[in-house]
């Protein structure tokens, strides 16, 4: 029945002849069935010991669910004739593929892999079934019917498991687990720590570091310390990066002797024995240094740029534009210098106070009210104070003009509305009413307008625009 079904006749169409000639001989034998006669008891009086054997065999044509009682048997001992199946049963179930490690860990749940044995092929009882007997075969087939001789034997003759061949080998390995080892490169590029850190010196001293070990042992100082000689060595590293990621065509121009960009044509540049660019002139023949006849060249708008406008602003104390390029220009040739340099000053004011000013030669307890004028730069959070003796507007431009004059031309200027003092004391009454007067703020737009530098209020009832500046106020 079960070929009539694989084969895919149909119910009007003639069984094929190999299937009919075979149920011809089941029909004419299925009356031996008569002469085979089983006993119902199968246990003896005086017994010692029970033990079951399984024996198994891979089968497409036949299965059945058997019940066993397992509270009348001793020992258990399960039979195979596949040494490639004993070998995944003894294993464990994370070496094999899916399949196999899904079956081969429920069979060891269920019992342990010690009582699987081996039995040769031709004794294997189980291959009756398996593969299917005639009537008049399965009357009297000896190994269907009567025990296999080793069983009769203690078990230490039991027959063993052959030497794994290299059919078994090739069958164990096609199910067994190859690990895979994926390596995966990343290139990634020294400017990646540009954006990590905003410190200019931590990330030439982490290139540093690196670059140490591209050098030979010998030739590294043995010591933790970082020189002078070395963080120079790693800012020219990042220069000659962030060149080749901005300045790649004209680098490729420079190399052929063809001319570049007018931006960059008009400077002379050339490329230095570390290929780095580097702008020309007529300072050859000065007794300056190399850098400074040299200067590199940079991208006015670049991560590098701006660390190193904030490093040399930091550096020199917060300067004015004027000595902060003049110092730069020493090392570094920016595009568009002064545009990128105005990018990075930006300063926020606010008032502070009031404070009680007594004068050195005053005995008497009376003092003079006075206000801080609070300056923040935003580019690297550095505060100048000012003092500012009156609410007026004379007083505050006397305060900015002081100010601009120590730091130098400022591009924008952030402060308060004045609404954010509403609800305050009566003493800062008098500015609240001198921020939010017009006269105020036209005078002190007109001041501005002269030097070019830009006044933005905030929002009214936004404190939270002027973070930087309140936190100088809390601070002081």
């Amino acid at each position: 029945m079960q070929r009539l079904w694989t084969s895919g006749v149909s119910w009007d169409e003639p069984i094929p002849t190999d299937i009919g000639v075979a149920w011809s001989r089941f029909q004419s034998e299925l009356h031996l069935i008569e002469n085979i006669s089983i006993p119902r008891r199968l246990t003896h009086d005086n017994i010692v010991c029970v033990q079951l054997h399984a024996f198994s065999d891979s089968s497409e044509r036949g299965c059945k669910n058997i019940y066993t009682d397992r509270l009348e048997v001793d020992e258990i001992h399960a039979w195979t004739d596949s040494t490639t199946a004993l070998t995944w049963i003894r294993s464990s179930p994370h070496r094999w593929a899916t399949f196999v490690a899904n079956r081969t860990s429920q069979i060891q749940d269920l019992n342990l892999p010690s009582i699987w044995r081996h039995v040769p092929t031709q004794e294997n009882p189980v291959d009756c079934a398996s593969c299917g007997l005639f009537p008049s075969d399965l009357v009297k087939h000896p190994l269907w019917w009567n025990v296999l001789s080793f069983l009769r034997l203690p078990s230490k003759h039991w027959p063993l498991a052959p030497i794994a061949q290299q059919e078994v080998d090739d069958c164990i390995h096609s199910e067994e687990k190859k690990p895979v080892v994926l390596l995966v490169a990343i290139k990634l590029s020294i400017l990646n720590l540009l954006d990590r850190f905003s410190s200019l010196i931590k990330i030439c001293r982490i290139v540093s570091s690196c670059l140490r070990f591209t050098q030979s042992r010998s030739l590294v100082a043995q010591t933790q310390i970082i020189n002078a000689e070395e963080i120079s060595r790693a800012l020219c590293a990042l220069v000659y990066c962030v060149q080749l990621s901005s300045f790649s065509d004209e680098i490729a121009l420079l190399q052929k002797g063809l001319s570049c960009s007018k931006s960059i044509r008009q400077l002379d540049p050339f490329i230095d024995e570390n290929g780095i660019v580097r702008v020309g002139g007529r300072l050859d023949n000065a007794d300056i240094p190399y850098a400074h006849k040299h200067p590199m060249l940079l991208p006015s708008r670049h991560r590098l740029t701006d660390l190193i406008i904030d490093h040399h602003h930091l550096r020199l104390k917060h300067p004015g534009l004027n000595t902060l390029q003049a110092n730069l220009k020493q090392e570094f040739w920016i595009l568009s210098f002064r545009k990128a340099i105005h990018s990075r000053l930006r300063s926020d004011v606010d008032y502070a106070g009031p404070i009680l000013l007594k004068g050195p030669r005053e005995r008497s307890n009376a003092g003079t009210m006075a206000y801080i004028c609070l300056f923040v730069c935003t580019a690297t959070k550095a505060y100048h104070l000012e003092l500012s003796l009156t609410l007026s507007t004379e007083t505050f431009l006397l305060a900015f003009t002081r100010f601009v004059a120590r730091r130098d031309p400022i591009k924008e200027i952030h402060s308060d509305c004045g609404t954010n003092f509403v609800g305050a004391s009566k003493l800062l009454k008098p500015l609240e009413e001198l921020i939010h007067s017009s006269s105020f703020q036209q005078r002190v737009q007109t001041h501005l307008a002269a030097s070019q530098i830009s006044w933005h209020f905030n929002p009214p009832s936004s404190p939270h625009f002027g973070g930087l500046w309140e936190a100088g106020v809390k601070s002081d």
